[in-house]
């Protein structure tokens, strides 16, 4: 109820606290087109507060049921054999589906939501038929401290947190080294005993950092990259280069040393220059090798997303547009026939 700015400063210190992030860490800038919370009226207040009282009570649900499976392997006498793996494929989900604020998009998600059954009323969500999407300013509270969100290279669209736990796991706590995950796949193999060649994956075992044997399976002048829709992002030791597109970027390439600043609140291309540009060439072998396509200028992965989910509601729902059709052809013939009784009666 106090709203995402107050929320988003207490994830912060809490984060210090735990020791997740250095003490120095520092808040970016909110997103693009952020609502600030005092600018809300009180109906919108009450609104947002129950979508992010729904979304705590999604994790709570999947933490009970996570526990249900665990007990049940345990009393199956599996869960001494069993590697537990849980983490998150990307940064907390931005999107307001049913709140959009142009009319066009609006009409379009309305009209969606009215075929698939869905909506976003107050007294329903979290009921069966709702959505409770929360939007870039939640996001930004469950990213925090880091920037951004799901779809974006910053650390809030990346950085995800990963427990492990099982048969030739250490209890370390938390360890503040680097993974991908790439990694996860030759992970389970090594940590299974199955034979693998390492070359095959893109990622490293991180069975040595689970077992306690090293504290790090990525040495400083290790790189490993991302990239999806023209957003790219390149870590190398302490150093990370990101882009991220608009409206949320500038499409252009940064420099972060995340070690110590990992909200990416200061560029330093300018005082590491030689290591900005091999960085940038490291990213572009990558991108050759893997065969990453570069946007052209104006491209928007999001205009494309759209243009795809119209077409596939041309296609499911060709029933509604050939109804109004129909619909449409029968009043106009009605209006012929009208209007045709009115000009022989007038000739008569």
């Amino acid at each position: 109820d106090r709203g995402w700015d107050v929320m988003r400063e207490e994830r912060l210190r809490k984060a210090i606290e735990l020791g997740l992030v250095p003490k120095g860490t520092r808040l970016a800038a909110g997103a693009y087109n952020a609502q600030k919370w005092d600018h809300l009226t009180e109906d919108e207040k009450r609104y947002w507060a129950r979508a992010m009282q729904v979304n705590a009570g999604m994790m709570e649900a999947a933490d009970h049921h996570l526990g249900r499976l665990l007990e049940h392997l345990a009393s199956k006498g599996q869960l001494d054999d069993t590697l537990v793996v849980i983490t998150s494929d990307n940064g907390p989900e931005y999107n307001a589906i049913g709140k959009a604020k142009d009319l066009a998009t609006a009409a379009f998600e309305g009209t969606f939501m009215a075929l698939e059954g869905w909506d976003v009323d107050y007294d329903n969500l979290g009921q069966p038929g709702s959505i409770a999407a929360i939007g870039k300013e939640w996001a930004s509270v469950s990213a925090a401290p880091f920037h951004l969100f799901k779809f974006n290279a910053t650390e809030g669209g990346l950085r995800v947190p990963m427990v492990v736990s099982g048969p030739g796991v250490k209890d370390r706590g938390f360890i503040d080294s680097r993974s991908q995950v790439s990694d996860i796949a030759p992970t389970l193999l090594d940590m299974a005993g199955v034979a693998y060649s390492p070359d095959e994956f893109y990622g490293r075992s991180l069975k040595p950092m689970l077992s306690g044997e090293a504290d790090e399976v990525y040495g400083d002048t290790d790189a490993f990259a991302f990239e999806t829709s023209g957003t790219a992002a390149l870590y190398r030791g302490p150093w990370k280069i990101t882009k991220t597109p608009v409206p949320f970027g500038d499409g252009e390439w940064h420099l972060y040393d995340i070690s110590a600043d990992p909200g990416e609140t200061t560029d330093v291309a300018a005082q590491h220059a030689s290591l900005f540009e091999d960085m940038k060439s490291e990213f572009q072998s990558y991108a050759d090798e893997v065969g990453v396509l570069e946007q052209p200028p104006g491209a928007s992965a999001r205009k494309q997303l759209q243009a795809h989910m119209l077409q596939m509601s041309a296609v499911n729902y060709w029933y509604v547009p050939a109804a109004m059709i129909i619909g449409l052809a029968a009043v106009l013939l009605g209006l012929l026939r009208v209007a045709s009784m009115v000009f022989r009666r007038r000739a008569a």
